[in-house]
């Protein structure tokens, strides 16, 4: 691929490693998470720094501490060496160093930097770790390394990640690689967020992972050019959402490299609730039984030009006709994601949305969905890189996307509420770095 003029990342491969610590506390950090419910409870909202009571904010940063210890005896330079050694051999662009793995553990066991009330100096060591591999690695100390190094960074919100990103440039890091899986799994909701050591209200509660995503991201790129005085080459990890591949766009400007990847797009295309991506009149993730309920009503039905879905559609025509006739025969209800399984017969008749009982031809509904959220996302990221080169258009540009998506019908209000949120992190971001970075 690299021979073809293509860009190949290299991945380090600690998903099961992190997963594995992230268990091993479930059963630790549930009587934490109940206690800490029902202390909310009485303050009437979500927990803010120092409002806990001192036994639980005790018993949250002794966790902390146990999760870093842990992390610091979870990777051996061994473990390094043979990551190192896999991931040269696909002779990468670039790939991505060995991780700390004591912040990713934190949020994927919720373990918010409110609950534990740790300065932010606490945070330090688990990224001088991650640097610590990435300077390691270039310099060969784990093996021959011929590809660019991008430091493998977690942060919680935007301060740590603030000051990660400023450790990256001191350190004058090829690119940074920030994990935010954890973040966009992330099943809670926000009413703020923390920006230089103050809570900034977000005026309604609101899903946390698009605000934690942006925080994040933004955070580390502020931090970087503070300290090198350009961006950084960034890469997010598991970003999939399509809403905030315009929202990390206005992080970059035309002389950096900015990337993300993610498995959404194929678990999203074959997951039990199937949703499909769109690109127009702006970017979101469809339900695949909302789709056919639309069309069930006597509306335009599924008809995407993409060569995806035509090949399989003219292969698999949908019979709509036999669909309405179904669902009269059931009152005309809201449909769910069960209905577009078999054996219900929905599945039968609008295959394109469908997982089928024929497993052929549900194995080819599932690539044909694949490649089209691909399609689509490979589109959004066009329309991104046509304004890229004027920052004053970018802006513009995804404005005028939030709006759009913001007047949607069929929309979650909360994932709007927390979309808007996102954009406006990225927004006032984007001005800072344009004023740090020249560009």
């Amino acid at each position: 691929m690299v021979d073809e003029g293509r860009t190949l990342c290299a991945d380090n491969g600690n998903v099961d490693l992190i997963s594995d610590l992230i268990e091993g506390y479930a059963n630790r950090v549930e009587p934490l998470q109940t206690r800490r419910a029902s202390e909310e409870e009485r303050l009437g909202h979500r927990a803010r720094p120092g409002e806990l009571s001192p036994a639980l904010t005790s018993a949250f940063q002794r966790l902390a501490r146990d999760v870093l210890e842990r992390s610091r005896e979870a990777v051996s330079d061994e473990h390094v060496a043979a990551v190192v050694r896999s991931q040269e051999s696909m002779r990468p662009t670039y790939l991505i160093g060995m991780e700390d793995f004591t912040l990713v553990t934190l949020t994927g066991l919720s373990v918010e930097r409110e609950y534990s009330d740790l300065p932010l100096e606490w945070y330090r060591p688990p990224c001088e770790r991650a640097i610590d591999y990435a300077v390691r690695t270039r310099a060969g100390e784990f093996g021959p390394c011929s590809s660019a190094v991008f430091a493998g960074l977690h942060a919680l919100d935007f301060d740590t990640a603030r000051q990660a990103g400023r450790m990256a440039g001191e350190a004058r890091l090829d690119g940074v690689a920030a994990g935010l899986v954890g973040a966009m799994k992330d099943q809670s909701f926000v009413d703020f967020r923390i920006r230089d050591g103050e809570a900034v209200d977000l005026g309604a509660a609101v899903p946390r992972p698009y605000v934690r995503t942006l925080d994040i991201a933004a955070g580390l790129h502020i931090g970087y050019a503070e300290a090198a005085g350009r961006r950084p080459a960034f890469h997010a990890l598991g970003v999939g959402s399509p809403i905030l591949l315009p929202l990390l766009s206005l992080l970059g400007d035309e002389q950096t490299y900015l990337a993300v990847d993610s498995t959404a797009p194929i678990k999203d295309a074959t997951a039990r609730t199937i949703s499909l991506y769109v690109d127009t009149p702006a970017p979101r993730k469809l339900k695949a039984y909302r789709i056919a309920e639309f069309w069930l009503a006597d509306n335009d039905g599924w008809r995407c030009t993409c060569p995806y879905c035509r090949d399989f559609t003219e292969r698999h025509p949908p019979d709509p006709a036999k669909a309405r006739v179904w669902w009269r025969g059931e009152g005309e209800r809201a449909l769910s994601a069960a209905d577009m399984l078999a054996p219900s017969p929905l599945a039968e008749f609008l295959p394109i949305l469908s997982a089928p009982g024929d497993e052929a031809t549900a194995r080819r509904a599932n690539a044909a969905r694949i490649s089209h959220n691909h399609w689509v996302m490979k589109r959004i990221e066009s329309s991104v890189r046509k304004q890229g080169r004027d920052p004053d258009a970018l802006r513009r540009f995804v404005a005028e996307t939030m709006r759009v998506y913001g007047a949607l019908d069929g929309s979650h209000p909360g994932w709007r509420a927390a979309a808007e949120a996102a954009w406006r992190i990225a927004e006032e971001s984007s001005h800072e770095l344009e004023r740090m970075s020249g560009g």
